[in-house]
C-alpha cells in the first residue's frame, strides 16, 4: 500500500508540474527531475515512516500513564510517612500499621497501647498532619 501511495504521488507532483507554465523547461532534464522527484518521495516517505514507527508491546498509552502515576504517589505516600515519622513516630506508625500492614484496628490498639475510642481520635490528628506534609511539596 505504501508502495502505490509513493507510486501516486510522484505521478501527482510529475504531472502538476508539467501542467504549470513554469514547469519542465528542457526535454532532456525530464529523466533527471522524475528520477529526483522520486528520490524525494521516497524519503518523505521514509520519514514518515520512521516518526510513526509502532510501540510494540507496551501497554495502551492510557493505562501506562495510569500505572506511573501510581507509582509516583505511592512514592510520594512513603516520602511523606517518613517525614511525618521524623516528627511523631506514633502518628506514622499508626498509619503505617492500619493503611500500609492493612492490620486490624483491635492489632493496633494493642500494640500501640491504646483503646480503640483513643485510636479514632489519634487516627484522626495523624491524617490531618499527614495531610498537611502531603499538600506542602517543600516539607516531604
Amino acid at each position: 500500500d505504501e508502495i502505490e501511495d509513493a507510486i501516486n504521488d510522484t505521478h501527482r507532483r510529475v504531472f502538476e508540474t508539467l501542467r504549470k507554465p513554469e514547469g519542465i523547461r528542457d526535454g532532456h532534464g525530464f529523466g533527471a527531475f522524475v528520477n529526483m522527484t522520486c528520490a524525494y518521495v521516497a524519503h518523505e516517505f521514509g520519514r514518515k515512516r520512521r516518526e510513526t514507527a509502532e510501540l510494540g508491546d507496551y501497554p495502551a498509552n492510557d493505562d501506562l500513564l495510569r500505572e506511573i502515576i501510581r507509582n509516583e504517589t505511592v512514592d510520594r505516600v512513603r516520602r511523606t510517612l517518613r517525614s511525618l515519622e521524623k516528627e511523631d513516630k506514633k502518628a506514622a506508625g499508626i498509619l503505617r500499621d492500619l493503611f500500609m500492614k492493612d492490620m486490624d484496628k483491635d492489632e493496633v490498639c494493642e500494640q500501640h497501647g491504646v483503646s480503640r475510642d483513643y485510636l479514632r481520635v489519634l487516627v484522626h490528628r495523624a491524617l490531618q498532619k499527614f495531610r498537611r506534609k502531603y499538600e506542602d511539596p517543600d516539607d516531604s
